[in-house]
């Protein structure tokens, strides 16, 4: 099989990047090739005004910017001279920096690479919606802990207290991680009954409620 590199300058975005090229009339003009990171995967996006015996397109992908496997393939046009765009997605996406190159082949063993761009792809990290959240011994209803949620970074004041309001338990914490694990250790045992756990941070409240039995 014969490899022809056609080079391209190309310009590079956090996120986006666009190379225009111009193949040799014996392949196709591109005229872009554009990648762009969404929240679950990355656009591909080409378009060329002509093409010369061009049966597929095939989109690579590199870790390295040397290691390149296939991701996808697109029919092409075959040969005319108008303008096409053609579009696809990766639905899996390397995490960091990566490189896509565009690969064309007319079908008979002549393959046109084009020269690799690289982007930039974090997927989003899914924000925690603040709560609390009680584990409580089966086998010791007066032995729990409390999940702190959605705190990270700041300090929240748990309570431990029965019905009548006064209070067994009473700590401020600062929560390390967005899933913070804290003991609740009463200043002296319970008796029976119905008690309610209250985390308060930023002048907000979060209340669960307990049952010892």
């Amino acid at each position: 099989m014969r490899k022809i590199l056609l080079s391209a300058v190309y310009s590079l975005a956090f996120f986006v990047a666009v190379t225009p090229a111009t193949a040799s009339s014996t392949a196709i003009e591109l005229v872009s090739f554009e990648v762009i990171g969404h929240a679950d995967k990355v656009d591909l996006k080409w378009a060329t005004r002509t093409e010369n015996v061009n049966a597929v397109f095939i989109i690579e992908r590199s870790r390295d910017g040397k290691n390149f496997e296939e991701v996808t393939r697109v029919s092409g046009a075959g040969k005319g001279n108008f303008y096409m765009e053609y579009f696809d997605a990766d639905y899996a996406p390397l995490e960091g920096v990566s490189y896509y190159r565009l690969k064309q082949s007319n079908g008979k063993g002549v393959e046109l690479l084009h020269n690799p761009i690289s982007i930039n792809y974090n997927k989003p990290i899914k924000a925690v919606t603040p709560g609390i959240t009680i584990a409580q011994n089966p086998d010791a209803s007066n032995d729990f802990s409390v999940l702190l949620k959605g705190f990270e970074g700041k300090e929240v004041l748990v309570v431990l207290q029965d019905k009548n309001g006064e209070a067994f338990f009473s700590k401020v914490y600062l929560s390390a991680t967005d899933h913070h694990l804290v003991a609740i250790d009463p200043h002296k045992n319970l008796s029976a009954g119905e008690y309610l756990v209250v985390a308060s941070v930023n002048n907000k409240v979060y209340s669960k409620s307990i049952t010892v039995k």
